[in-house]
C-alpha cells in the first residue's frame, strides 16, 4: 500500500520553487511514527513541516476479465497467423500485422474504458441523487 503525504511547510511566507505540497512516503516508513515521517519530511527538502496529512491508495490488480480480453486477442492473432510468423528466433511483429493485433488491442482498451466512464457517470449520478 502507497501513502502519498501531503504537506503544509514553514517557509517565513517565501514562495519556493519545486517544493513538493505532496511526496510518496517510502516503504520504510510504512509503520513509522508522526514525528518520524515529520522528520523526514523534513530531512528531504531543508524546509519545517508545518504539518501534513496522508492518503492511502491501494495498488490495484487489472480486472482477470480485462487480461483474459487481451490474452483471447493475442490467441486469436497467433492462430491466424501461425504459418505466417517464424518462431525459431521469437516473434517480432511489423507492419499490417502489428496494426492488426494493436487494433484488436485498442478495440478491447477502449470497451473497457467505456465501461469504466458507465460506472463513473453512474456512481455521480447516484452522488448527486442522494445530496
Amino acid at each position: 500500500m502507497k501513502r502519498k503525504v501531503f504537506v503544509r511547510w514553514e517557509t517565513d511566507g517565501e514562495e519556493i520553487e519545486n517544493l513538493p505540497e505532496e511526496m510518496e512516503l517510502p516503504e520504510e516508513l510504512s509503520d513509522a511514527s508522526d514525528d518520524e515521517i515529520t522528520n523526514w519530511l523534513s530531512d528531504q527538502t531543508g524546509w519545517l513541516v508545518i504539518g501534513w496529512n496522508y492518503e492511502e491508495e491501494e495498488e490495484q490488480e487489472p480486472d482477470p476479465e480485462f487480461v483474459g480480453q487481451l490474452v483471447d486477442v493475442f490467441e486469436d492473432f497467433l492462430e491466424k497467423h501461425k504459418d505466417e510468423l517464424d518462431t525459431s528466433e521469437g516473434v517480432i511483429l511489423a507492419g499490417s500485422k502489428y496494426d492488426e493485433l494493436s487494433a484488436g488491442l485498442s478495440e478491447v482498451s477502449r470497451r473497457w474504458l467505456s465501461a469504466c466512464d458507465g460506472v463513473l457517470a453512474d456512481s455521480n449520478r447516484k452522488e448527486k441523487e442522494e445530496k
